[in-house]
């Protein structure tokens, strides 16, 4: 039977399609508001934010967590990059040069420091202590790395050096806790990327749409 605690967060992430759909409306009501080229951003982040959360879940209930876990680096990168929207001197111009192919590591923030990802990271576990680690625990799961090696063999019995492995489509030996830990994240990051949104719906209302 699936963990009710578990499956519970589960559905309170997914919650965040009606959020994100909410909030679109807003940031889109005809007549109400003027469209920025950060629209074209925020559109994009959110739009990528409902695939990747979709896709999360739905490894997470298949047991599948080598899927799951690079889907919340990638989630992660989407609070990244709008964030640094956030920090540069021109949040437009900054969206345009990324619409037009430049990569946001190349790209300085309002201080004239090269917006990489760790710079990014760094600037927000400030705010969210618990970030540099999930960025970096997440990166594991992105490239082959000791984290895939632990999750494939155990060491059975020490004294008689034995040890099991596991081809799997499923996971064999990942907890409940990591799997509920790794929801947790996408829920903590997908609340600070709808903020950040909701910031930016804030700022767009407030300059009033003249009647035509």
């Amino acid at each position: 039977m699936p963990d009710t605690t578990l499956e519970t967060q589960l559905i309170e992430l997914e919650k965040f399609e009606r959020k994100f759909f909410d909030l679109g409306k807003q940031m889109f009501e005809p007549g109400k508001v003027y469209l920025y080229p950060l629209d074209l951003l925020a559109t994009a982040v959110m739009d990528r934010g409902l695939s990747l959360i979709y896709g999360f879940t739905s490894q997470i209930r298949a047991n599948n967590f080598t899927c799951a876990a690079p889907l919340v680096r990638m989630h992660l990168d989407n609070v990244l990059r709008f964030y640094a929207a956030y920090i540069s001197d021109d949040c437009h111009g900054f969206t345009m040069k990324v619409f037009e192919g430049s990569h946001i590591r190349n790209l300085k923030d309002k201080d004239g420091n090269k917006m990489t990802d760790k710079y990014l990271v760094d600037k927000l576990s400030k705010e969210h202590s618990w970030m540099t680690e999930v960025y970096e625990k997440t990166s594991g799961y992105v490239h082959l790395s000791n984290t895939h090696i632990y999750n494939s063999s155990r060491l059975k019995d020490f004294k008689e050096r034995t040890i099991a492995f596991s081809i799997s489509k499923q996971d064999r030996w990942l907890t409940v806790e990591e799997k509920l830990e790794a929801t947790n994240c996408m829920l903590e990051i997908s609340q600070i990327l709808f903020d950040y949104l909701s910031g930016w719906n804030l700022t767009k209302r407030q300059t009033k749409v003249e009647a035509k």
